[in-house]
């Protein structure tokens, strides 16, 4: 049965968000920020690749509760291991850093003319780098927690009120699923406006005409303004150091621009501050090409720098290890298909295999287990695409698929495989020709 009316309050909604959208856009211009109707189209795409996520984690955990006798049973003995091999944050982190990657170069490039037209950012600075790299996984375990802890309360509350299944399935997939859109939507434009926070940062540092940075506050007229905030408009420092920034919570941060990831929450979202340039008109009379080695230099000597101070920091590293990096980040994109087996082994495959294979190994109960390779022959991962006909005993969805990480010791050793883990997004990317379609 069709149903006008819920067809003209979406409607209504979408024109809502839109107006707002383009309310917003007009805010960001006029407080400086540079292409703010590019910034509301990325903000819309985080959000809902971020929905996306959350809204996918959450369906997995209804229907493993649909799957349980009741909500207690679930709680009991499922929850807290599809909690911990939930592939959430993995996710998250992806779709956060991707964004990232994507707009902080072209924003860079956007405001380092806004200082000295002549020049143009084509590389990030390997601290900026390494920034995104840190941040985006570090987000993902945020966002992962804040959303379980809301399934938790749902799920405590449940249990305290004698709810069924069916009331707790419906709970999550409706005000569950509308939690997810607005902190996907909080999240989103706070990310976006850290992108360009990081973007100025990096535009400073790369110009030589450039010798310090002033804090503005934007008022934009739907925001409270933070007291603490507007305080802070007109505070100049020098561009390689932090504003010194007193908290609404009485303590006190050394943020390197507004929404520095270093600030707690409370600092960052809604937060719509910008910086400007301070000018050395000098340095802008410097011929052009003077100005490019300059820059070139300031690169060089920050990176330099960075390396030093990471050094510092890596040399009591040691211990049983997976590698550092996030394990999306380790697997091939294969042009967003399916990365197909390059051999099949009757065996259970050897942890070297030749550089990048992916070697595809039946099992005796019908599972399809692939094991993946990085460009040196050593194994990443195995994914198993089953629950071996134990869904309670494998809570992850997708009919039980899952994965296991390699671990390697700080010489480079295998030591085992980790616990088991939900698969990632990435993951159902490119092994879908195996993976059970959700139900």
């Amino acid at each position: 049965m069709r149903c006008e009316t819920c067809e003209a309050l979406i409607k209504a909604i979408d024109a809502y968000i839109a107006k707002v959208d383009d309310d917003m856009a007009d805010e960001l211009e006029d407080a400086g920020y540079v292409e703010p109707k590019e910034t509301i189209d990325d903000t819309e795409e985080l959000e809902e690749k971020l929905a996306d996520a959350m809204n996918m984690d959450t369906e997995i955990v209804s229907e493993q509760i649909e799957q349980a006798d009741s909500v207690d049973e679930f709680f009991k003995n499922t929850w807290e291991v599809y909690r911990e091999a939930s592939a959430l944050a993995d996710d998250i982190q992806d779709i956060i850093q991707n964004g990232l990657v994507a707009v902080i170069p072209r924003l860079a490039s956007k405001y380092i003319k806004t200082a000295d037209s002549g020049l143009v950012v084509t590389v990030l600075r390997e601290r900026t780098v390494d920034w995104i790299s840190q941040w985006s996984p570090q987000l993902g375990k945020i966002m992962k927690l804040t959303s379980h802890d809301g399934i938790q309360r749902v799920l405590e509350d449940a249990m305290k009120e004698g709810k069924s299944v069916a009331d707790v399935t419906r709970q999550l997939m409706d005000d569950g699923i509308r939690t997810n859109y607005a902190r996907a939507r909080q999240t989103a434009l706070t990310e976006m406006l850290t992108a360009h926070s990081v973007a100025q940062q990096e535009s400073y540092m790369q110009s030589p005409a450039v010798e310090g940075k002033e804090w503005k506050h934007t008022g934009a007229r739907r925001n409270k303004p933070r007291p603490n905030h507007v305080a802070m408009d007109g505070q100049v420092v020098p561009k390689d150091q932090p504003f010194d920034l007193g908290g609404a919570d009485g303590g006190s941060y050394k943020p390197m621009y507004p929404r520095d990831s270093k600030l707690p929450a409370s600092e960052r979202i809604n937060c719509h501050c910008i910086t400007s340039p301070v000018v050395a008109e000098d340095i802008l009379g410097l011929p052009l090409d003077e100005r490019k080695r300059l820059q070139a230099e300031a690169i060089a000597n920050d990176d330099r720098k960075w390396a030093e101070e990471l050094d510092e920091r890596n040399k009591a590293r040691s211990g049983n290890q997976t590698s550092g990096s996030p394990i999306n980040s380790l697997l091939p994109n294969a042009n967003g298909g399916v990365l197909k087996p390059t051999r099949t082994a009757t065996q259970t495959p050897d942890i070297t295999d030749k550089p990048n294979a992916v070697v595809e190994h039946k099992e005796p109960d019908g599972a399809v287990v692939r094991y993946y390779y990085d460009d040196e022959g050593k194994v990443i991962m195995r994914l198993d695409n089953s629950d071996h006909g134990q869904p309670k005993a494998y809570p992850y969805g997708n009919g039980g698929a899952h994965y296991d990480r390699a671990m390697y010791d700080a010489d480079g050793n295998f030591t085992g495989w980790s616990e088991h883990r939900c698969i990632t997004a990435k993951m159902r990317r490119l092994a879908k020709d195996i993976i059970k379609a959700k139900k």
